[in-house]
């Protein structure tokens, strides 16, 4: 299964099956594909491909917050990170609790009203050093450039396993969740992992 490609180097189909199990295509919106390389309690690494219609929005997701502290380094193309507060004079959102439903959740419920303000803007290009985010900071992130990819290490869960994160939206209704989180083809997953290889990222 991995030879015929001398796209990946010498991995195993263990392994190769542990990556797949792992990754998905169309990850929170259609056009976002997840590639975990690795994954453990304390440490993930995956990295993101942004393709079609999502690489054109303002905002790739929603505004949100997340269950771990995590950097971001960026392998191609060019991506902004936008930080957003809370305050009084900001734009009104609804803010919703996420249970991811890759791990049993029910996925998005309605909290309250909040408001919100952009505070910080950063590009972020091949040559920056990798950025960490905090698991209570509020961001969102645009593609700045065809091609982005990008490589998140994700650190340990630092939420309770019951705790939910938080997603701000615009709308009080939710985006729905039809057609998110498919499974890739193994020939597409190793394509991907041709594509990352190529790009110096070490997947063993």
């Amino acid at each position: 299964m991995t030879n015929k490609t001398g796209l990946i180097g010498d991995i195993s189909d263990e392994r190769l099956l542990h990556i797949w199990d792992h990754s998905f295509q169309h990850f929170h919106v259609k056009g976002f594909d997840y590639v975990c390389l690795s994954r453990t309690p304390s440490l993930t690494r995956k990295v993101y491909f942004f393709d079609g219609d999502v690489a054109k929005a303002p905002e790739v997701v929603n505004p949100h917050n997340h269950r771990y502290d995590f950097s971001t380094r960026v392998l191609c193309g060019v991506l902004r990170d936008h930080r957003w507060t809370m305050a009084q004079d900001g734009e009104r959102f609804n803010m919703f609790n996420w249970n991811t439903p890759l791990n049993g959740g029910d996925g998005f419920a309605f909290r309250e009203e909040v408001s919100l303000r952009k505070c910080q803007e950063v590009l972020l290009d091949p040559q920056c050093v990798p950025f960490h985010t905090s698991h209570a900071a509020i961001h969102t992130i645009q593609i700045a450039a065809r091609q982005t990819a990008i490589l998140l290490e994700q650190r340990g869960d630092t939420l309770a396993p019951d705790e939910p994160s938080q997603t701000f939206i615009r709308d009080r209704t939710a985006p729905s969740l039809d057609g998110l989180y498919e499974k890739f083809s193994m020939d597409g997953l190793v394509s991907r992992l041709g594509q990352i290889a190529a790009m110096g990222v070490l997947i063993q």
